[in-house]
């Protein structure tokens, strides 16, 4: 870059990252990281004279010579200026011409300069022209450039895959940086207090471990906190929840059941083994024990004790204990809450059971089904009917037609009618007259 001479009349008060676009004022954010990209923003207001004769602006580390000048030029040619920029990757020819037009038209301009720090001093905006460069007085001072670590790792001890009862802990680490990282940690989400190192439990299992940098908090303008990968424990176990001793008064002529089922989270190819003990001998290795008394004539007691182990020594063992006093003056028929846990339902029940929904489910359709077949023939049936009826009705109002019209001559012509009929019974009549004369007349003969 050719030789010129550079001032500022502001300096940076804010930095903004050009990542997130916030802004950050040199008060509350101190500390800048090594090549990490920020941005200047510096403000000018000249007076007319000073405008007139400018030949350049832009922001410079105090100390560099004139060539380290990042910012605009304005050069002159024949009554005409002319912006450039001195350096596009800190600031575009478009945003020199925008500041230099605002200086021009109220000789005040705000430019914005992005920059890349890699040594640590004090910066300062400024404009210049062929005669000397001008300070605003305002600068930044960096007095720290910090580095980024590369790769934060977090470590768990004795492994991720532990037993209850080992001790917890928790190391996180990381990779380059400076200054050197401070951690904070979690758990599950939520923040514990300093380094976690405690004996872990059943209520470990499936725990959330994660360590965040509390020292470059900042980076990338606080944005980007650096964080380690979450690591996720499993915690193995042997877990009852029975009490170690229980007391139980019965009726002899009953049986009892007494459960030491035991439950936990076990790797993978390890069973749980049961053994009952009475009097020191091994009276069942099943996890419910059936005990009855019916030759006792008076009051005794008995102890039972069930140690639960696995074929893993590490979960260690579980007791369980029952004190069964057979006492003779109980009468008492009810028989106390059985311990017994319900038995798990195998998979050919719940596939029965899955089964059996699905019939009911299938018999509710069918139902349904039947129901709209009846429905739909009965409507059929009563159209078929209507039709039916409709028709004979018709058919009848036809017939009668047809009857009206069929009438007898007589009907037709009554007077007719009744002149043939006196005509006939008086021809009939004088038959019956001549009928005596015939006879006599055949008699004489």
């Amino acid at each position: 870059m050719s030789a010129f001479t550079w001032i500022v009349l502001s300096l940076t008060v804010l930095q903004v990252f050009a990542q997130d676009g916030m802004l950050y004022s040199s008060a509350n954010f101190p500390s800048f990281y090594q090549n990490e990209e920020g941005i200047f923003r510096c403000t000018f207001t000249l007076a007319q004279d000073e405008f007139n004769s400018i030949t350049g602006f832009g922001y410079i580390k105090v100390g560099d010579p004139a060539t380290d000048v990042k910012g605009c030029l304005v050069t002159s040619a024949a009554g005409t200026k002319t912006v450039n920029t001195a350096d596009a990757d800190v600031v575009s020819t478009e945003d020199c011409e925008a500041a230099f037009s605002s200086l021009e038209a109220s000789l005040t301009a705000t430019i914005v300069l992005k920059s890349t720090l890699t040594e640590v001093g004090e910066y300062t905006c400024f404009w210049f022209n062929s005669a000397s460069s001008f300070e605003t007085g305002s600068k930044l001072e960096v007095d720290q450039l910090m580095v980024a670590p590369t790769q934060l790792d977090m470590t768990i001890t004795p492994d991720m895959m532990m037993y209850s009862g080992d001790t917890l802990g928790v190391v996180c680490l990381s990779q380059g940086g400076s200054p050197a990282s401070n951690f904070s940690y979690e758990k599950n989400g939520i923040a514990l207090q300093g380094e976690p190192s405690y004996e872990v439990g059943p209520a470990d299992d499936g725990s959330v471990f994660k360590c965040v940098d509390k020292t470059h908090a900042n980076y990338n303008g606080g944005q980007s906190n650096l964080t380690s990968q979450e690591k996720k424990i499993t915690v193995f176990y042997l877990n009852s929840n029975k009490p170690e001793l229980s007391h139980m008064a019965v009726n002899p002529m009953r049986t009892e059941l007494l459960d030491c089922t035991t439950d936990g989270n076990l790797p993978d190819g390890v069973t749980i083994m049961y053994s009952w003990m009475k009097n020191d001998t091994v009276v069942s290795t099943e996890p419910i024990l059936e005990v009855s008394k019916t030759d006792v004539n008076e009051t005794m007691s008995e102890l039972y004790e069930c140690t639960v182990s696995t074929t893993d020594s590490k979960l260690g063992t579980v007791m369980v204990g029952y004190n069964i006093t057979w006492d003779v003056q109980t009468t008492t028929p009810a028989k106390p809450p059985s311990t017994m846990k319900p038995k798990p339902k195998t998979t050919t029940e719940k596939d029965d059971k899955a089964d059996t929904g699905n019939s009911k489910q299938a018999g509710s359709t069918t139902t349904i089904v039947i129901i709209v077949v009846v429905v739909t023939i009965v409507i059929l049936v009563v159209i078929v009917i209507i039709i039916v009826v409709r028709k004979r009705k018709s058919n009848s109002a036809e017939v009668s037609k047809g009857a009206t019209q069929e009438t007898s001559p007589e009907q037709a012509d009554p007077e007719k009618g009744a002149s043939e009929e006196v005509d006939a019974t008086a021809e009939e009549k004088n038959k019956l007259l001549e009928t005596p004369d015939d006879n006599n007349r055949d008699g004489r003969e």
